[in-house]
């Protein structure tokens, strides 16, 4: 489609269509809650919307129609897009709203997120064609500073609020997996559905990630979207 939905949470009701370039992929929203950035997977333009008008502001040309996911860094400062099919990411100067830089990162670069790690910003990329995770230092003009190789497709990526803990969905390892930020090393590896694509972080889920490396997927086929598939085979079918 070519718009955005708005919805009312308490009444759960869809209230207002907000146009925007063709083939919307994801929104990220300003600290402030006063603009929201909606990405295409269709048309090069980044739409920046205001959310009291719901009006479009402005249109943001960027390098490629294919930008799957967005992410806002914890400081205000800036809106990081892949951009999967030409494997860069597009940083947003969102005091300017303007491109302030476009990165080289690698094929299939999927998801993009930051945190704060021992005081200093980072940010985080996980490009599918290296199986890698790619950590970026914002304050030193976004310049690449480590690489951590993980399992098979890399593709969504979220932190932990205190900056200790990134999770990585493998999309074909069917797992997930957890990168200790304090020394930038696997911590653990769970077993979950079918080719995870994407992930949330929820805050104060459990406690305790020192036993991170201990956790086991749910025994529920519909909570993790196990789907087993058996063959019948019907001779009188075969004659057609």
């Amino acid at each position: 489609e070519s718009y955005v939905s708005v919805i009312d949470a308490d009444k759960m009701q869809e209230v207002k269509r907000i146009t925007v370039a063709d083939g919307p992929g994801m929104i990220a929203f300003t600290n402030d809650g006063k603009f929201a950035y909606v990405c295409s997977s269709f048309t090069p333009e980044l739409d920046v919307v205001e959310t009291q008008t719901y009006h479009i502001i402005k249109k943001i040309p960027v390098v490629s129609p294919f930008s799957p996911n967005i992410f806002t860094s914890p400081d205000g400062k800036w809106i990081a897009m892949t951009h999967k099919d030409v494997g860069k990411v597009t940083v947003i100067n969102l005091a300017k709203m303007l491109v302030e830089k476009v990165i080289n990162t690698g094929a299939i670069t999927n998801h993009v997120t930051f945190s704060i790690v021992k005081n200093k910003l980072l940010m985080f990329v996980t490009v599918g064609g290296e199986n890698k995770v790619k950590i970026f230092d914002v304050a030193d003009n976004f310049k690449l500073t480590d690489s951590i190789n993980v399992g098979a497709l890399p593709h969504g990526i979220w932190p932990s609020p205190d900056g200790k803990v990134m999770f990585v969905g493998l999309e074909f390892a069917d797992e997930a997996q957890a990168i200790n930020l304090q020394t930038m090393t696997i911590l653990g590896t769970i077993k979950i559905g079918q080719s995870p694509q994407a992930l949330v972080y929820a805050p104060n889920a459990f406690s305790g990630m020192k036993n991170i490396s201990g956790l086991s997927a749910l025994n529920d086929t519909a909570s993790t979207q196990v789907i087993t598939l058996k063959s019948i085979h019907n001779s009188n079918d075969a004659k057609g």
